[in-house]
């Protein structure tokens, strides 16, 4: 038997670590250096300060569609660098959505829900303001509406009807794989404009469907409110 399990030990081993990689994989969510460095800039006239500090000095003003690189990030701000200046913004001041076009007064408290969470930080099983996780943003958001979605991504995804990528609307569901093996472990909420609100490690914030680290991983869309 001793001859047996140390012939096997080896194996046993490395099935082990291979689940636990699996696990790891499957309830990792995206951390802001690992998606992309580049934003483009929505809304005008956002100051850049020297340090975190809000009454600091003004280094550089940000105007719509400026792309700035993001150095680094807290829960409530992001460093970033713009032409030469190097300093800090307010996550909430770079990222405004404008929902006066979208029609729809429910899909229009839909995303105006999400957007005020915008800073809020991650927080696994987050369910409330005080902390967010993905599903948890979006059932969130869709209960102001009186919408119940079930506190999970990949049941998420087993609502709706599916749409299209390049049909989606503001309102719709992404979900994504982010992990291994390529299962739905994440979903944001799609704002217009190639961009979506999602609870990622930095907390809730804006994405750029465009990035590649993004596009790669999704895996369907789909539409709750019509």
């Amino acid at each position: 038997m001793k001859r047996i399990m140390k012939f096997f030990w080896p194996f046993l081993v490395v099935i082990v670590l291979a689940v636990f990689a699996v696990i790891l994989g499957h309830f990792r969510h995206p951390s802001l250096s690992s998606i992309h460095t580049e934003a483009t800039v929505y809304t005008e006239g956002i100051s850049v300060r020297r340090t975190a500090d809000s009454s600091s000095p003004v280094v550089e003003k940000l105007h719509t569609n400026d792309k700035i690189n993001i150095l680094s990030s807290t829960s409530k701000q992001y460093k970033v660098r713009y032409h030469s200046a190097t300093g800090w913004i307010q996550k909430c001041d770079l990222f405004r959505i404008n929902t006066i076009g979208i029609q729809n007064a429910r899909i229009s408290t839909i995303v105006n829900t999400a957007d005020k969470q915008i800073s809020v930080p991650y927080l696994f099983g987050g369910i409330t303001p005080t902390g967010f996780d993905c599903s948890g943003l979006t059932q969130y958001a869709y209960a102001k509406i009186g919408i119940s979605l079930p506190h999970s991504s990949s049941k998420q995804a087993q609502m709706g009807i599916s749409i299209p990528l390049n049909k989606i609307l503001p309102g719709d569901l992404l979900f994504f794989a982010t992990g291994k093996p390529r299962a739905i472990n994440h979903v944001g909420l799609y704002v217009g404009n190639s961009l979506f609100i999602a609870a990622n490690n930095e907390g809730t914030s804006i994405c750029d469907l465009q990035y590649p680290y993004w596009k790669n991983k999704i895996i369907c869309t789909k539409r709750i409110v019509s």
